[in-house]
């Protein structure tokens, strides 16, 4: 079950804390956690490993404006000596911190590329939160299907991720294609042609009206199909609805 956790640029910090306390207001605490950790081994969390002075990144963390990622979660790990196990809900992949130490208890939380929510073990969606279970041993039959149910929530999102992504670009191509023939001037009506390329238009109204449309030359944009004169494309768009017309060459 995923528990909701507020986005204040702590959302790490208090998701770790519901895991651990049920309680998503620990986030000063356990940036003073870090803070301690790191300054008190400036030779293993150097400005290489950091990515800043050792002093400067103890300031930095402590700062509620600023987020948290893989560093912390693996302090955080070592303090609780539980795993933190990381879903990442942009991929699919799971990040598994302190792995290699021998924990017996292990917590989730699970990340969307820019926020961090807590994972619970919950008998239904109505159970209320008080009742909630968040660690359990990764290793008994019990936690491998708890993992297992937590990537299967993980799948569900992806899935519906890609669906949306898919309906989105469907739909920026008819936007986009409706946004074509707008420009072009026409518009599907009945099946057939509302007002056909300019040139063509002009050529039927300026000085010999048969003449200048029997001498176009019009391709279709959706599929390619060539049609001479505005008779052929009308009855080329009458049979298969296409209304993007474009003149090619006169002949």
């Amino acid at each position: 079950m995923l528990r909701p956790i507020a986005a204040d640029n702590s959302c790490l910090f208090n998701a770790v804390g519901y895991t651990m306390h049920h309680s998503t207001n620990r986030a000063p605490f356990l940036r003073q956690v870090v803070s301690r950790e790191v300054s008190s081994d400036p030779q293993k969390y150097s400005p290489v490993f950091l990515g800043m002075e050792n002093a400067a990144y103890c300031n930095w963390i402590t700062n509620p404006a600023h987020w948290g990622g893989g560093i912390e979660l693996s302090i955080l790990a070592a303090h609780y000596r539980r795993e933190i196990a990381a879903w990442n809900l942009a991929t699919g992949a799971l990040h598994v911190f302190g792995e290699e130490e021998g924990y017996t208890k292990q917590v989730m939380v699970i990340y969307n590329g820019v926020h961090y929510d807590a994972l619970a073990i919950a008998a239904s969606p109505r159970t209320e939160q008080d009742e909630d279970v968040t660690e359990y041993n990764p290793r008994t039959r019990r936690g491998k299907m708890i993992l297992a149910a937590a990537q299967q929530l993980v799948k569900m999102h992806l899935k519906g991720k890609t669906a949306h992504h898919e309906q989105q670009q469907q739909k920026k191509q008819e936007e986009k294609a409706a946004a074509k023939a707008s420009k072009s001037g026409k518009s599907k009506a009945a099946g057939s042609i509302g007002t056909l390329p300019a040139a063509a238009a002009a050529s039927s109204t300026a000085g010999g009206a048969e003449a200048g449309a029997g001498q176009q030359l019009l391709v279709c944009g959706s599929c390619g199909e060539q049609a001479q004169g505005l008779e052929a494309a009308k009855a080329h768009a009458a049979a298969t609805g296409h209304t993007d017309f474009e003149e090619v060459v006169a002949v």
